[in-house]
């Protein structure tokens, strides 16, 4: 079976797929974000649903967070959890029985491009904790998050 190598072959190919909103003007994660967001699933057919990468995100207080967020990557429509999963729309049920029936094993690597950046122990918090991530809030005003 053909995997995508990390997170950003996979945004590469969501895009090649015209699937990919790309949004590259600043955008406030508590106010705006999803928001624009929930308004594809209100107002798009389904066939035209996309993820969106936000490439400049701010929030309420104007903290603005130096990297970008992907939202809606794997369930905006059938057509975007086909390519999450490498395979037509139709094929997505029959991809999760195989993969279920040959599951793989673990494997223990000691460089992974999930661990460019590794806050530990005393220097957890020296970046904000989890408050160094943009957090979207999924109903501004609503939500307990982040």
């Amino acid at each position: 079976m053909a995997y995508y190598h990390d997170l950003r072959e996979y945004v590469a190919a969501l895009e090649a797929h015209g699937k990919l909103f790309r949004i590259k003007r600043e955008i406030n994660k508590d106010t705006e974000l999803m928001p624009l967001v929930r308004w594809q699933f209100r107002g798009l057919p389904e066939r035209e649903r996309r993820a969106f990468l936000f490439e400049r995100i701010t929030d309420a207080r104007g903290k603005k967070y130096p990297m970008p967020l992907l939202v809606a990557s794997y369930a905006a429509s059938a057509d975007v959890y086909a390519i999450g999963m490498m395979c037509e729309t139709g094929d997505i049920m029959q991809k999760w029985a195989q993969a279920q029936l040959h599951p793989i094993a673990p494997v223990m690597v000691t460089h992974a491009p999930v661990q460019e950046v590794v806050h530990a122990g005393g220097s957890l918090l020296e970046h904000g904790g989890l408050l160094e991530f943009p957090i979207p809030l999924s109903t501004p005003g609503f939500d307990n998050a982040p």
